[in-house]
């Protein structure tokens, strides 16, 4: 298989386990997609995937602040593009709990399980997140705003899972360096167009707010500027541990799928009241974490960079 497709098999991995987070788990009822919703989507977690790897790669990302700025870009340009907007559903909740909470999660844990898929070390980290995610996205689904039977549920987590599978395989005997995950001017030329041709039917269905766009750009910006700044002239990375692919054993892969599948069982089958109590906790949750990480991110990199600096002058 020649490199370049290679490379393109494992950013589809990425999208995959983006597409699983942000269509399956936060559940913005898929159900009421036409085919053209469906294409979109698949274009658009191709394009963010490729470019959320190219950062990977580009800034030399080595520990979880690094990935959670990363993870912050993709939520808040995957908020932008795919959450759903309605009357109900007003500027803060939408820029804060869905883009800077909700998606950034799902982009944090889809970065971490695809390191972890590509590396072979699916450990007991991976088994815990897997069954909390699961648990959480049962309760989330169950009474959220967009209620499905458990049913409908674990069909969609079964196809995500089983595309997830069939391009690890796909990629099981790449062998190339991190270099390889960088775009190259054709490959940027594609995804901007793709992102940028989305978004611009987007506006033209008016599903955008100007104020809400303004601010997801800015702040998709500052997180760009973050990765620039604290990028690592060389040293250690996270995706040299990754590439080349390693092997993976697959009775810790299928743990990890079947304690997502049974979390979300026993989360959708908490016996709750039906007052709405439990959503608020969780909009809650996620509001915080909107609220929180950014500043507490750039306050760390910052105090980071004043210590090198001091160290520097010592010396």
């Amino acid at each position: 298989m020649p490199q370049r497709m290679s490379v393109w098999w494992i950013r589809g991995l990425l999208a995959a386990l983006f597409a699983l987070g942000g269509e399956v788990i936060l559940w913005p009822d898929p159900l009421t997609y036409g085919a053209l919703d469906w294409l979109l989507h698949g274009l658009g977690y191709v394009a963010l995937s490729a470019i959320a790897l190219d950062g990977l790669a580009r800034y030399r990302l080595r520990d979880l602040f690094g990935v959670l700025v990363l993870a912050g870009a993709f939520g808040l340009a995957a908020g932008l593009l795919f959450s759903v907007r309605s009357a109900q559903i007003d500027r803060a909740f939408s820029l804060v709990t869905l883009a800077l909470g909700a998606y950034t999660l799902v982009g944090l844990a889809a970065l971490i399980l695809f390191l972890a898929l590509i590396s072979g070390a699916v450990g007991r980290l991976t088994l815990a997140g897997s069954g909390l995610i699961g648990l959480t996205w049962g309760v989330w689904v169950r009474w959220g705003p967009y209620d499905s039977t458990l049913t409908v549920l674990l069909i969609g987590a079964a196809i995500g899972l089983g595309l997830i599978a069939l391009l690890r395989f796909l990629i099981r005997q790449l062998d190339a360096p991190p270099a390889v995950l960088r775009l190259n001017l054709l490959e940027w030329l594609m995804v901007i167009a793709t992102l940028a041709g989305i978004l611009a039917l987007g506006w033209s269905q008016q599903a955008y707010d100007s104020i809400e766009l303004v601010i997801s750009v800015v702040l998709v910006g500052y997180c760009w500027m973050i990765l620039w700044f604290q990028k690592p002239e060389r040293g250690f990375m996270l995706l040299d541990v990754c590439l080349p692919v390693k092997p993976l054993a697959l009775r810790p892969v299928v743990l990890a799928a079947g304690l997502l599948l049974v979390g979300g069982i026993i989360g959708y089958s908490l016996p709750f009241d039906a007052d709405g109590q439990q959503r608020d906790v969780l909009i809650a949750v996620l509001t915080t974490f909107g609220l929180v990480w950014l500043p507490t991110v750039s306050l760390v990199i910052g105090v980071r960079s004043y210590r090198q600096q001091a160290r520097q002058r010592k010396l």
